[in-house]
């Protein structure tokens, strides 16, 4: 028989997905009041959607919520566990822990591998005063505080919310431009396909702000700076603001 707390307990720890942690830390919270549990009384307390409970429960290898309940139950009698027993120091801030852990562990990683990458990104912008900033999605906002920060050290900036806008700059691009692109996964389509018409115009340095260090881009790419952990709260959505923002101000502070 397999050990369903125990699965419970490891999608818990887990920081990959906040959302199915979240509703794992609600049913090991509550493992006395398994027999009046329904799909809406689970979604209501974890502070998640009816569908993500139905994704969280097939993650375990149930059908559905009829399938995954009774085995449950099944369990706590055969295992003789009660949710005091699941319950630890903190339980009520588990969420608010584990974001700051996983903010932690993502800041503590950067801090670790980009110490030679950022000098390198100080030296490149000692030597442009034109930037060219390209990404898009969740990037576009810390994009624009980029921006305002470099046009204060009097560097001359160009980003733009629009991404036809972005394509066109590829034509302005030249060697005395330095290109930064943000892109978590350096996988979508549109902006890999700026960075490759960029360096195939010749000798444009290129600076990349990512999660994937085996892409396209990052081989390619004068500077890699990488972050590790997508700190988004919402499913099928990645990002890593924080992790962009902590190097992008050391970069500054560095510069200054």
């Amino acid at each position: 028989m397999e050990n369903i707390l125990k699965k419970l307990e490891d999608v818990k720890n887990n920081t990959d997905n906040l959302v199915f942690s979240h509703i794992a830390s609600y049913l090991l919270s509550n493992l006395n009041n398994i027999d009046t549990m329904k799909i809406g009384l689970i979604s209501k307390h974890s502070d998640v959607s009816n569908g993500s409970v139905s994704k969280f429960i097939k993650h375990l290898g149930f059908k559905g919520v009829k399938d995954f309940l009774p085995e449950l139950k099944q369990q706590l009698k055969f295992y003789g566990v009660s949710s005091d027993a699941c319950k630890k120091p903190l339980e009520k801030n588990s969420r608010y822990l584990q974001y700051h852990n996983l903010i932690k562990s993502n800041l503590d990683y950067i801090f670790e591998v980009n110490q030679e990458s950022i000098l390198k990104a100080v030296e490149l912008l000692k030597r442009y005063k034109y930037i060219l900033l390209f990404g898009r999605g969740a990037n576009l906002a810390v994009i624009n505080v980029y921006a305002n920060y470099l046009s204060k050290l009097n560097y001359f900036v160009n980003y733009s919310f629009d991404l036809d806008v972005q394509k066109k700059w590829t034509e302005n691009a030249n060697e005395n431009s330095l290109c930064i692109f943000f892109s978590f996964s350096s996988l979508t389509p549109n902006i890999e396909k700026i960075f490759t018409e960029i360096k195939q115009k010749g000798n444009i340095k290129t600076i990349l702000f990512t999660a994937n260090k085996d892409s396209m881009m990052a081989k390619r790419s004068d500077v890699i700076l990488l972050t590790k952990n997508n700190e988004d709260l919402l499913l099928n959505h990645t990002n890593s603001r924080i992790g962009f923002n902590y190097l992008f101000m050391q970069i500054l502070n560095l510069l200054a």
